[in-house]
Formats: structure tokens, C-alpha cells, sequence
């Protein structure tokens, strides 16, 4: 049967794409809806062949991918939470406790905090939006028109001659 040529490219790349492969188990995993082409889209890879590629070497893997990519985040939060002395909690794990009078000071730090973002939100913004171009060329067009109006409205230099 060697013998016999067959029709088309043979069969695999040789590329390895286990990586590829894995991080489209763990969007399957974590969005169950996905299907593999989506998965691979969302990776960022447009190109039709690799598309097609990923999709059929995922499904002929997906038997042994998925129940991988499903224990390892179990494997891995157990890990985590094991305490060792000099670490910290991650932060889901902490519990706000408030006394009755730190109540109000709690909520006014709060706010205080809040509108401290909100106003450094607005610097950035305020300093990406004086920085485009569109607005130095709209700036520029508003000062040659400024300056047309003048020299068309202003005074002559003659002025009106008075006969005494």
C-alpha cells in the first residue's frame, strides 16, 4: 500500500501547536459556549489554514486536553490556599470587619479615594485629548481664520483725512 502515491499534502504539519491547543481548552473551559473556531479566533489567529489546522488537531486532542485544563485550576487553587507562615490571604479570602463608629470614616475614605480617581481619570483624558493632532490642526485653522477677519475688518492705516 506504500507504494500507491495518494492525492494532496500528507498528513500534519509538524508544528508543534500544544500551546495553542491548550490555551483553546482553557477558553473552552472557561466559556463552555466557545466552540474551537471561536476559541481560536479570540487567540488572535485569523489565517484560514491555521484556523482549520488548530481546529481538527483540537478535536482529535480534545479528549485528553480537556479533563488537563479541568483539574489544573482545581490543582492549582489548592496549592494557594494551603497557608504558610509570613504570607498574606489573597484578597477574596479577606473579610472586611467594621466597628460601629469606624462606619462613617470608612465611607467618607471611601468617597475621598473615589473622587480622587475620577479626577485623575480626567487629567489622563484631558491630557490624551489636548495631545491629538486633530486638535492642534483645529486650533490652527480657528487662528488663521482669526487673523483673515482681522486684517479684512480692521482699520485702514490711512484713516479718514480732515480738512481744516
Amino acid at each position: 500500500m506504500s507504494g500507491i502515491a495518494h492525492r494532496g499534502r500528507p498528513k500534519g504539519s509538524g508544528l508543534n501547536d500544544r500551546h495553542h491547543l491548550q490555551a483553546i481548552a482553557r477558553l473552552i473551559a472557561a466559556n463552555p459556549e466557545f466552540k474551537p473556531t471561536t476559541a481560536i479566533k479570540s487567540l488572535g489567529i485569523t489565517d484560514p489554514s491555521a484556523i482549520r489546522r488548530l481546529r481538527d488537531k483540537f478535536l482529535a486532542a480534545k479528549a485528553e486536553l480537556m479533563p488537563a485544563v479541568l483539574a489544573a485550576p482545581s490543582q492549582e487553587m489548592s496549592a494557594k490556599t494551603k497557608p504558610t507562615a509570613g504570607t498574606v490571604p489573597p484578597v477574596s479570602d479577606i473579610r472586611l470587619a467594621f466597628r460601629p463608629g469606624e462606619l462613617f470614616a470608612s465611607w467618607c475614605s471611601m468617597g475621598l479615594v473615589i473622587a480622587g480617581i475620577t479626577v485623575e481619570a480626567q487629567l489622563v483624558l484631558a491630557g490624551q485629548i489636548l495631545s491629538l493632532p486633530h486638535r492642534s490642526l483645529a486650533l490652527g485653522h480657528h487662528l488663521a481664520l482669526g487673523e483673515l477677519a482681522f486684517a479684512l475688518c480692521a482699520p485702514s492705516s490711512y484713516g479718514q483725512q480732515t480738512l481744516h
